[in-house]
């Protein structure tokens, strides 16, 4: 059997092959205003949007001196209070909010964080007709890029014109507290929140989530065959995974 040839290329054992011709760059073009471009490991970049960007509208955190021992819903509705004095809008306004956190309360996962929260802050709780301003809530679940996810997912709704104001929030909880039956794992108790609005200039122009576990090998392939990196350099490696983990390595090529 001959040997497999390296690189990328129609696998080997089905050799059947699909030809798009240009068509996928085309309705990129159509609906970002720019080519594309590939990526290491052959993933595709979509360009700066065409339309309007999604920016940060206001940010919040929760005050200092906050009493210590806050549960999920108490970190939160600090920081979400915080972002509103500081915000243009109303909690009336906002029509979406995500909670991305990932260390929660009693470990809860049901209902949505995001449910819990607008109803703890008021968003719309209470409807009086259908007529009336509502709010969707759900939760977002991806470690430490969860937040970067639902900001992603709230600017897609609003640039969709399903969504005009969001609001994504996040916080973590140390499960583990002194004094109790395990050691603690060592997260830092907080809160966050930003409103997200559309923005004529500025904000979020385009957004990009590369490979998972497969990132490592193919961002030192890259970096090998392009001459980035040759005998004795000494490269930094960083990782950024679930639970808001940053690993880092020192390697010698």
């Amino acid at each position: 059997m001959p040997k497999r040839p390296c690189g990328n290329g129609v696998g080997w054992a089905n050799r059947s092959t699909y030809a798009l011709d240009d068509l996928p760059d085309q309705l990129r073009a159509k609906n970002s205003g720019g080519p594309s471009r590939t990526l290491p490991g052959g993933e595709t970049a979509l360009p700066e949007l065409a339309s309007p960007g999604v920016r940060i509208e206001s940010l919040g955190i929760p005050p200092k001196g906050l009493a210590p021992g806050l549960d999920t819903l108490g970190l939160i509705r600090a920081a979400a209070e915080d972002c509103f004095c500081r915000s243009a809008y109303s909690r009336d306004e906002v029509g979406l909010l995500i909670f991305a956190g990932v260390y929660r309360s009693e470990f809860l996962s049901e209902p949505a964080g995001g449910a819990l929260a607008a109803g703890d802050l008021r968003i719309n709780g209470d409807i009086a007709t259908l007529d009336g301003p509502r709010t969707f809530a759900f939760d977002v679940l991806n470690g430490g890029v969860g937040f970067l996810n639902a900001c992603h997912v709230a600017s897609a709704l609003i640039r969709a014109g399903k969504q005009r104001v969001a609001m994504v929030v996040a916080s973590e909880v140390e499960n583990n507290r002194p004094g109790g039956p395990a050691s603690p794992a060592g997260i830092l108790e907080t809160g966050t929140a930003a409103i997200l609005d559309a923005a004529p200039d500025g904000g979020f122009r385009a957004f990009l989530f590369n490979m998972l576990s497969s990132s490592l090998v193919h961002s030192m392939q890259y970096a090998i065959a392009r001459g980035m990196a040759t005998g004795g350099d000494l490269g930094l490696v960083i990782v950024v995974g679930s639970g808001i983990q940053v690993g880092c390595a020192l390697y010698r090529f």
